[in-house]
């Protein structure tokens, strides 16, 4: 799900990357990670897996988006694993028709904060 312009290289993920389910879409507050002594590698849990970075106040800027803090979801994987104390959701989509929803994954896809976050070679080849 990654789109790369053609002229510049410039890599961005698609709308579809942030498509929601019942909840909402899945992220991780880096702040509480890096509490807990983990980095961005400590999310990949697939070799094909990269991982986005976005400024809070980035994703609250979009028109009826918010993020709510949502530790230890039990349907996560590997539940258990300390990662998930840092668990949120990116909230705001009920209730939206198709294309509102479609804006809103665009906008995030186009967030000017937006980042790509570094991942341990390592454990890239491992597939975690």
């Amino acid at each position: 799900m990654i789109w790369v312009d053609s002229l510049s290289g410039e890599r961005r993920p698609t709308s579809g990357a942030f498509q929601p389910d019942s909840d909402g879409v899945s992220v991780y507050r880096m702040s509480i990670l890096r509490a807990s002594g983990l980095t961005a590698t400590d999310l990949v849990n697939d070799r094909q897996n990269l991982v986005v970075g976005l400024p809070l106040g980035e994703v609250r800027s979009i028109a009826g988006l918010g993020v709510v803090d949502d530790p230890w979801p039990t349907d996560a994987y590997e539940p258990s694993h300390p990662r998930n104390a840092a668990h949120a959701l990116i909230v705001g989509w009920q209730g939206l028709s198709k294309n509102e929803r479609r804006r809103r994954q665009r906008a995030l896809a186009m967030l000017p904060g937006l980042s790509f976050l570094p991942l341990d070679a390592e454990s890239r080849r491992q597939g975690r």
